[in-house]
């Protein structure tokens, strides 16, 4: 080990031992500990952040006036609400307080430290967030929501996307995606019929994977833009590796495709979604080809299998499996 590494790392232990002798300091010790968060090293923040996460109750006040007051440095502001996050203490109500700040930055703090807790009494404040002046509030309310959840939090989100204002319903979509409850189904399902919200809708319901919209995606798959029909590929196959994980297989996906009274339109919208998709989307396609393909699909996919490497894999395999497409039905 050279001797600037060495002296590096001697450097280190002794700021972590500093660290350790501040944390034992109580109250008095508290500013030069909070001071700490700036260290570059990130092995002695992270301590910083454990020793002020354990702090005593009397501790939280001055937590809460630092992220307040001390908005000159971003490390130091991270820093202060991981700890807030991770507090051992029961803090939301001091928490609560800093919402009704006059700063939408402190807000917007506040907001993601009781979404990281999980805070259930948060949920009304959170909810009056969503309707803030200042857009970057209202997506961190929604965000902290999404982490909460329960049902009158997922039922301020759905409220939501009736709001009319795109800056707030179209991140929540992503939350209600990420929410794992079939109670969103119906509000995606409406949304991804809407020019403004549709592929965003359709990502949120890939997300989902739930095999009970699949006529409802299908549906609209038989008469969508491309970029929309791209997206739905992408949920489809999600779907199908869903069942596949949950049931042992994706059968029941393909056969519902092949089923289709619109399969030619499905197929052919799949084929004009591969002309500008980028790699991923070009993955789904000529997947969920090789599930309703035909010889009319074959040059397609056979292009393919000169693009990218995970493609012309996927291109190949597919082709493989539309050899045996007749035994498929």
């Amino acid at each position: 080990m050279s001797s600037g590494m060495a002296g590096q790392r001697a450097s280190e232990h002794e700021r972590l031992e500093r660290v350790s002798l501040l944390a034992r300091g109580g109250l008095a010790a508290l500013p030069e500990l909070i001071e700490q968060l700036v260290e570059p090293t990130w092995a002695v923040r992270r301590a910083v952040v454990s020793a002020l996460s354990q702090a005593e109750p009397a501790a939280v006040p001055l937590l809460c006036q630092a992220l307040r007051l001390g908005r000159e440095n971003e490390a130091k502001l991270a820093g202060l609400v991981d700890a807030l996050s991770a507090s051992t203490q029961d803090i939301d109500e001091q928490v609560l307080e800093l919402t009704r700040d006059a700063n939408p930055a402190v807000v917007c703090d506040a907001a993601q430290i009781l979404g990281r807790r999980e805070s259930a009494r948060a949920v009304p404040v959170l909810r009056q967030l969503t309707r803030h002046a200042d857009d970057n509030v209202a997506l961190a309310a929604v965000e902290a929501l999404g982490r909460i959840g329960g049902r009158e939090a997922l039922d301020s989100l759905l409220a939501l996307t009736e709001s009319g204002n795109f800056f707030r319903t179209f991140p929540t979509i992503d939350v209600l995606g990420r929410s794992g409850d079939s109670r969103v189904l119906p509000t995606l399902l409406k949304l991804a019929t809407d020019p403004l919200y549709g592929t965003e809708a359709v990502r949120a319901l890939g997300r989902l994977a739930d095999p009970s919209t699949l006529p409802a995606l299908l549906e609209l798959l038989s008469r969508a833009p491309e970029s929309l029909a791209r997206a739905i590929a992408i949920a489809l196959v999600a779907i199908h590796e869903h069942s596949e994980q949950r049931f042992g297989s994706g059968i029941a996906v393909e056969r519902a495709l092949l089923a289709s009274p619109r399969v030619a339109d499905l197929r052919r919208q799949m084929t004009r979604g591969l002309k500008r998709a980028d790699a991923s989307e070009q993955l789904a396609l000529s997947q969920a080809l090789s599930w309703i393909g035909e010889e009319s699909t074959i040059p397609t996919l056979l292009a393919l299998l000169s693009g990218p490497a995970a493609v012309a894999e996927v291109a190949a395999a597919s082709l493989k499996k539309l050899a045996a497409w007749p035994k498929l039905r």
